[in-house]
């Protein structure tokens, strides 16, 4: 079976390694039919309570209802887009079995993100069909990252800027691990007035940039760009290159908790529209951001 993947998006082809999950597009790239990615949150329970997470999941945490999810992704074409499945925790979901198998039966990719405690109390089974695993590394790490996770076929380690503490996204970079750098998102359990203080994280990551000397791959969030001044420290060619767009460009945010469309998961959640009153393709056209090709 070919590891690349090449599927027509409106306007432009998008062209996807299975293996690596690098994308890259093709003509003109401003009339998506629908989002090549999809933020997914199927829980709002957790059992560890996160003083930084954003969704303010916890025990009392509600599921989604599975039914109506799945009558939503099936509105979505039978390509290889990029389903992120997450939460809370979503390995708890009670669905979550039939949820990333209608996924992948359907030929979308299924993606999932949980936190490096997971890891330890998890089933292996869980990562069965999964494709890229997002570990989140919060204050604290408590994995060897050079440990080899079984399933998914790449791994990705998710640090919060501001939260996660330099020495430990050193050991990551130091293991030339691939490390997706998010920006403070501050919402739900978040919020708050002032902003962690991001200089060490910023000057750190601009020395990586600049004078990587190990493997390991950087990928930042739209939100982490800003916060960070990331674009300061790649030159213009480069960033044309390696930039894949605004959010809301080619990805988008489903709350299956609340039923609810939004840009990102960064998005103020007293704006969401409801999936009740159009279909997921409709909304990604009808709202999404021209990106800057």
């Amino acid at each position: 079976m070919s590891l690349v993947k090449l599927y027509k998006n409106g306007s432009y082809k998008t062209q996807i390694n299975l293996e690596t999950g690098t994308r890259y597009y093709f003509g003109d790239t401003g009339s998506p039919d629908f989002p090549d990615s999809i933020d997914l949150k199927i829980t709002e329970w957790c059992p560890w309570g996160c003083p930084f997470c954003y969704e303010s999941s916890g025990t009392s945490g509600r599921h989604s209802y599975t039914s109506k999810l799945l009558s939503v992704l099936s509105e979505l074409p039978k390509v290889p887009l990029e389903i992120a499945i997450g939460g809370g925790s979503a390995p708890d979901h009670p669905d979550f079995r039939i949820i990333k198998e209608f996924v992948t039966g359907r030929g979308n990719i299924a993606n999932l993100t949980v936190t490096q405690r997971d890891l330890g109390r998890l089933n292996p089974e869980v990562f069965e069909g999964i494709s890229g695993l997002g570990v989140s590394v919060g204050s604290g790490l408590v994995i060897d990252p050079k440990t080899e996770i079984p399933g998914p076929k790449q791994v990705v380690y998710h640090v919060i800027a501001g939260i996660t503490p330099v020495s430990n996204i050193q050991k990551l970079v130091e293991s030339s691990q691939k490390i997706l750098v998010l920006g403070y998102k501050n919402l739900g359990r978040a919020k708050t007035d002032a902003l962690p203080n991001l200089k060490e994280t910023e000057s750190y990551l601009k020395q990586v940039i600049r004078r990587n000397p190990t493997r390991a791959t950087l990928v930042f969030d739209e939100l982490s760009i800003q916060q960070l001044q990331i674009r300061k420290a790649v030159i213009e060619s480069t960033w044309k290159m390696l930039y894949q767009g605004p959010e809301f460009s080619h990805s988008m945010f489903l709350d299956a908790v609340t039923g609810e469309y939004f840009p990102s998961s960064s998005t103020d959640r007293t704006s969401g529209v409801s999936w009740d009153s159009m279909k997921i393709t409709e909304y990604f056209k009808k709202y999404h951001v021209r990106d800057s090709y």
